[in-house]
């Protein structure tokens, strides 16, 4: 019954500090209980041609578990092992699957041996520098990947996704750089450059642009909409011109970003106000 508990602990703790567009299943690595981004029991289930998980019985429907349940698994002697299966953000008052009615002799010492799993398992590490709202695409500091054959890991590396470098900027974490983005426009924007036309009416004005950062750190700029463009676009390629960043990867690739921006430009006052208009893009292709 201590283990059930403790299981139930580790659900509620690591799916929270975890969340994602989905909530991972979960994998004990020695004395760690770490989240797992991949669901290494749907492949059973393709196998089996049908989804029945005897015995469990949940009172809590979400949207963060689309498959129906919470998987426990066990790395050991680079064997990878099923020890319970849960259902989304189990109580005390929910029921787990039943082990040994779902795989019979495959059942022993209250584990089965996943011979199954034939992917790589991925096992993020570290804090999340990227969200994304979409299955496990969010980006950590770290990921392990282990390639799995017939239930057995074949090989096991560990990626860095992010290092800062001394004169760049950093895009993580991502729910920051807007407020770093807007803090170089507002520092650096000279408000008396040569070149501004304004009519009375145009004093304060809403204006978007495009800012890319490609692999390499280098930034460029895209105007979208504004009233005066030539001034808008030319003081941005001045402040943003020499700008590097440190850019985050995945399984070794570089990671290219599109934030499309739209503030208000108050010429007046001298005060700009920024925020997304739509959730930045980044590609990892």
């Amino acid at each position: 019954m201590r283990t059930f508990f403790l299981i139930l602990a580790a659900i509620f703790s690591l799916s929270a500090s975890y969340a994602t567009g989905q909530a991972p299943d979960l994998i004990v690595v020695g004395r760690d209980t770490l989240p797992l981004f991949s669901n290494p029991l749907e492949a059973w289930f393709d196998r089996q041609r049908e989804r029945e998980i005897p015995g469990m019985r949940g009172h809590i429907i979400s949207t963060a578990f689309w498959r129906g349940y919470q998987a426990i698994w066990q790395l050991e002697d680079d064997r990878i092992f099923l020890t319970g299966i849960f259902p989304p953000l189990a109580t005390p008052e929910d029921t787990p699957a039943d082990l040994a009615a779902m795989f019979g002799e495959r059942y022993a010492n209250g584990r089965v041996f996943a011979d199954w799993i034939d992917e790589e398992l991925r096992i993020p590490q570290g804090n999340r520098i990227n969200y994304v709202h979409m299955g496990y695409e969010s980006t950590y500091e770290r990921d392990r990947f282990l390639k799995v054959r017939n239930g057995k890991v074949r090989s096991d590396r560990i990626y860095e996704n992010y290092a800062s470098r001394p004169g760049r900027m950093d895009t993580m974490p991502d729910d920051s750089l807007l407020q770093r983005i807007g803090r170089l426009i507002k520092t650096k924007i000279n408000w008396n450059a040569p070149g501004l036309v304004l009519a009375e009416e145009e004093l304060a004005d809403f204006d978007e642009f495009e800012l890319i950062i490609d692999r390499r750190g280098n930034t460029s700029i895209s105007v979208k909409n504004t009233f005066d463009p030539d001034f808008f676009a030319r003081e941005l390629r001045r402040i943003f011109r020499g700008v590097r960043w440190n850019v985050p990867s995945y399984k070794g690739r570089r990671a290219k970003f599109r934030h499309g921006i739209e503030f208000e430009f108050d010429y007046t006052a001298q005060r700009v106000a920024l925020e997304w208009p739509w959730k930045p893009l980044t590609d990892y292709d």
